[in-house]
């Protein structure tokens, strides 16, 4: 009986420390990872709001000739397209022909080249202007257009332009101009009276030569109706050669 007590207390030690041993694997799993937070993104940075800068503000900080004239409430509604319509017009009013070929499409770049070589610029523009009216709108496609109107002597000759901002210039795109224009500009809008017109000359033209006689558009009491022949008509009264300022 003697031997049996240390066994008995022996057992029960073992017993004892099996139960801690298992309390304490019991509490040794993998602890749980905190959780993140997710990260919250950077607030976007606002772009900085560009002020439009006035047409006084621009003919003075770009030394435009003030012989153009460009109505604030009649200016390109950007910074980029005021800058390039007082860049265009100002190279007319003082005969700068490189500037004003770098803004020209291909086809009116090579028209003007053409005029600048047989000396018809230089007869037309610079000091033989007297002033430039200017005045924007939307052409007939939806897009910018320009309307500048050239005073020299007593003369006043219009030119409609397409234009649109590329990269960080413009490029500009003259619209056919009928003969005695000027007389057939009619309302408060000038701009949409050119496409007016463009789009009566266009049924004249679209017509055959028979027919014209039946054919009757009043535009400031003028008829474009004609007869004779049976080559149809073509815009500006049978040229495609763009009239220019001075009548050239």
């Amino acid at each position: 009986m003697m031997n049996q007590i240390p066994r008995i207390s022996i057992s029960l030690l073992i017993i004892g420390v099996l139960l801690v041993t298992s309390s304490l694997l019991s509490g040794c799993g993998p602890a749980e990872e905190p959780v993140k937070e997710a990260k919250k993104a950077p607030p976007k940075k606002s772009q900085p709001v560009v002020k439009l800068m006035t047409i006084d503000e621009l003919m003075e900080e770009m030394q435009i000739d003030d012989r153009v004239y460009v109505p604030e409430e009649d200016a390109p509604v950007t910074n980029q397209g005021r800058r390039g319509v007082l860049t265009f017009f100002d190279s007319w009013a003082t005969g700068d022909h490189e500037t004003v070929l770098s803004m020209l499409g291909p086809a009116d770049a090579a028209e003007l080249q053409s005029m600048v070589d047989e000396g018809q610029w230089a007869s037309a523009t610079g000091d033989r202007i007297d002033a430039v009216y200017v005045t924007t709108g939307s052409s007939a496609q939806g897009g910018r257009c320009v309307l500048a109107i050239y005073e020299v002597g007593q003369l006043s000759q219009p030119q409609l332009w397409n234009y649109r901002e590329q990269g960080d210039g413009m490029l500009f795109e003259s619209v056919a101009t009928p003969p005695a224009m000027m007389g057939r500009l009619t309302g408060d809008d000038l701009i949409s009276a050119w496409w007016d017109v463009l789009a009566k000359e266009k049924l004249a033209w679209d017509q055959p030569d028979a027919n014209l006689n039946d054919l009757i558009i009043d535009d400031d009491s003028q008829s474009l109706a004609s007869g004779g022949g049976s080559k149809k008509r073509s815009p500006g009264g049978g040229g495609s050669k763009k009239r220019t300022p001075g009548g050239r």
